[in-house]
């Protein structure tokens, strides 16, 4: 689609984001990175997701390993019937770094479930991996090293 477009709009050129490894998903090649994720995946009954959220959303480089690891036959069934969870009997729980203090959030109507949304309904939802539970921690830029020291002491599984 993209080189269709480029040739409609030669003035506004294009930059090819995809890499070689992610190309050989679409061949159903499986990378040796992959495949290791793949084999945890399978064996773990909950998983485990840190990451800052970067634009409210989680960053690419996460967003690329979803799209490598939770592939068709491995994460779910997809065909003209419709869509089958194979990750179910799974759980999660994201613990998620923000710059934000929770106040200017709520001020501005910005609930932390309408930024997730997309991991847990969309993504993890979606390969039957529930139920989710989300530990955010506010303001990190912002925080002292004893506030983050206290963070981390908070965290539980």
């Amino acid at each position: 689609m993209a080189n269709g477009f480029a040739k409609k709009a030669p003035c506004c050129g294009s930059i090819a984001i995809a890499s070689p490894d992610f190309e050989a998903l679409h061949r159903g090649e499986v990378l040796p990175d992959v495949a290791k994720s793949l084999a945890m995946v399978k064996e773990a009954d909950h998983l485990i997701f840190i990451y800052s959220v970067w634009w409210f959303g989680q960053p690419a480089i996460l967003k690329g390993w979803i799209d490598r690891v939770f592939s068709n036959g491995f994460a779910y069934y997809e065909d003209e019937k419709g869509f089958t969870p194979y990750l179910t009997g799974k759980s999660a729980t994201i613990f998620i770094t923000l710059g934000t203090p929770e106040q200017v959030l709520a001020q501005n109507d910005m609930e932390l479930d309408h930024f997730m949304r997309g991991m847990t309904l969309g993504t993890l939802g979606l390969v039957g991996i529930y139920p989710t539970k989300i530990v955010p921690f506010y303001a990190i830029p912002k925080s002292s090293d004893e506030e983050r020291r206290m963070m981390l002491e908070s965290v539980t599984i």
